[in-house]
């Protein structure tokens, strides 16, 4: 699974928008 597929499950699990999501995603990981 690929960032783009991953953040579109968060947005999709969580109820946010994408543009969060990814923000959230960005948080979570240190790469």
């Amino acid at each position: 699974m690929n960032t783009s597929e991953l953040i579109d499950v968060i947005a999709s699990k969580s109820g946010l928008p994408r543009a969060d999501a990814c923000r959230a995603l960005d948080a979570t990981t240190d790469i």
